[in-house]
């Protein structure tokens, strides 16, 4: 348990997709699975601007509905207005996709029951943004406007939205809508 400290991890792809850890303790499971207690989170650079498809998806497994907004993964959500994320409201999947001139998105009510494993995702290829809970799209909107990410957070959000439970695959991919 390295519930005290916070370190910097280093990508050995030569890609610089450096990353932080804040009060994190790794479950020691075969999966590889990130186990959140509610006061930990993982910080990555963002790759900056972000002008076309990308894909944010992670499986996730709350454990507990308090607090009621945990976030799950999301781009930035600071002072500039330009953010995407996908959270947990209370049993809900809610995700923004936006910036200072608009945003789209998303919310899907009790559609993910606690001590359950869910796979859910936003997805843009062009301007159509889809959003994707157990491998269903359930949605989509239009949004084509460019953004900066600066970094990207894991189980953590704007206003201390920390996420208690697990997070496995959580993953950007920029460039390309994989679903």
């Amino acid at each position: 348990d390295n519930s005290s400290v916070s370190a910097l991890g280093t990508d050995t792809s030569g890609n610089s997709n450096n990353f932080t850890v804040n009060n994190l303790s790794i479950a020691t499971t075969s999966a590889n699975v990130i186990q959140f207690d509610g006061n930990d989170y993982v910080q990555f650079d963002g790759p900056g601007t972000v002008s076309g498809d990308f894909t944010m998806e992670a499986f996730v497994k709350h454990t507990s509905t308090s607090p009621a907004q945990q976030r799950v993964i999301g781009a930035n959500e600071q002072a500039n207005g330009e953010y995407t994320m996908i959270r947990l409201s209370s049993g809900s999947y809610v995700s923004y996709v936006g910036d200072t001139n608009g945003y789209c998105n998303h919310s899907e009510a009790g559609v993910l029951p606690a001590n359950q494993w869910h796979h859910v995702a936003v997805s843009r290829s062009g301007s159509t943004v889809s959003y994707y809970i157990n491998g269903s799209r359930v949605s989509t909107d239009t949004f084509s406007n460019s953004f900066t990410w600066t970094k990207i957070n894991l189980a953590s959000g704007y206003n201390n939205e920390l996420l208690t439970g697990n997070i496995y695959g959580g993953r950007v991919v920029i460039g390309q809508a994989l679903y």
